[in-house]
């Protein structure tokens, strides 16, 4: 049976994900796959924040699920707002900016098999505007980690790493073609990965393993 292409477009907190992934989805030929947070109500993500970190990664993992078995059926491509690498990117950062619990989530992660993109497009801007377009958007938001600095320096340097793997291309929301992506992914041949899935999480992060 053939298989959807699957391009994921990835990035930290406001570096244009969701309005790159509309506008590439007006091609009739390109689906949209949502952004976690689209998938459930304000008052959900009010109460998922609230949670601690294990169980915020247990609910996001079942939204994972509801996605890929509710978003992925048919052959025309598909452009979705973030991806399980999220997931695994985030635990990488977490680590390396000192949450040692970051380790025990990644495990959790790993014990399911999951769809993994065959291209990923990584949206990359500065620290400064990034932070503004948080108090653009929400000028009474506090801060997270995910604004931090040093968090999404060691959430690129993971997909950073990936890209030995799995094909990514880095580029800035400014200067982001649209056509350009879609052309890359009319090149792109779907392909199945002769690595596991717990196989490329275990090379992207090896230097945290113990």
């Amino acid at each position: 049976m053939k298989k959807a292409m699957y391009l994921a477009l990835e990035g930290g907190v406001c570096s244009g994900k969701s309005t790159l992934s509309y506008l590439l989805s007006r091609q009739k030929h390109i689906g949209r796959v949502p952004e976690y947070f689209e998938l459930i109500t304000e008052q959900q993500q009010d109460e998922l924040l609230a949670l601690d970190q294990q169980s915020q990664l247990q609910f996001l993992l079942q939204l994972e699920r509801e996605r890929c078995s509710t978003h992925f059926m048919g052959i025309r491509p598909r452009v979705a707002d973030r991806s399980i690498l999220t997931m695994i990117a985030t635990q990488y950062a977490l680590y390396h900016t000192g949450n040692d619990h970051a380790l025990n989530e990644l495990f959790i992660i790993q014990q399911d098999a999951h769809l993994i993109p065959n291209i990923i497009v990584f949206l990359d801007i500065p620290h400064e505007e990034r932070i503004a377009r948080w108090c653009v958007r929400d000028p009474h938001a506090k801060r997270h980690f995910f604004t931090d600095e040093s968090f999404n320096h060691w959430f690129k340097i993971f997909f950073e790493v990936l890209s030995g793997v799995v094909p990514v291309y880095f580029t800035t929301t400014y200067q982001t073609d649209s056509g350009r992506i879609c052309q890359k992914i009319a090149e792109q041949r779907p392909h199945s990965t002769t690595l596991t899935f717990n196989e490329i999480v275990q090379r992207t992060c090896i230097d945290i393993y113990p």
